[in-house]
């Protein structure tokens, strides 16, 4: 479920073209109506992908409304927005998907093959990733390789 395509990122790769609101996304209401559906019709996990979720003004408000439906929810996420506040009022049933780019903020090959406009690395976000481990009751991290983000000789 594509939930806004508003983004604070212009990433090349976006399967979604986000960037900027367009008029038709799906108001809080659309969305509570849509998450009823997925749960009659026992869909027990959602992704939820953007834009950005977390420009959302009231996405806490719908990954409460999906967890009190138990429906298992993965939110992707560039992590940019997440403050400990935020990570702390996400229930626990909402599993945080975010997107980086490798360990150092120093590495140059993403800048012409997988560009963001800025290199997100782990060494961005030392706390949010300390405030998630706390939070967390299992090994939420789990790297993918990808093609695009490997030198090609």
């Amino acid at each position: 479920m594509v939930c806004m395509c508003i983004c604070n990122l212009l990433c090349d790769h976006c399967s979604v073209k986000a960037g900027k609101k367009r008029d038709n996304e799906l108001t809080f209401d659309e969305i509570k109506d849509l998450v009823n559906q997925i749960k009659d019709m026992e869909i027990f996990s959602l992704f939820i992908s953007g834009g950005e979720c977390f420009l959302r003004r009231d996405i806490l408000d719908i990954l409460n409304y999906i967890d009190q439906k138990d429906i298992d929810c993965f939110v992707q996420t560039n992590g940019l927005l997440l403050t400990e506040d935020i990570i702390k009022a996400i229930p626990k049933s909402i599993y945080l998907v975010i997107s980086f780019d490798g360990i150092n903020s120093c590495n140059k090959l993403h800048k012409s093959s997988f560009s963001r406009g800025i290199i997100l690395s782990l060494s961005r976000f030392p706390n949010t990733f300390n405030v998630l481990a706390e939070k967390s009751t299992d090994d939420s991290l789990r790297p993918t390789a990808s093609a695009r983000r490997m030198p090609v000789s």
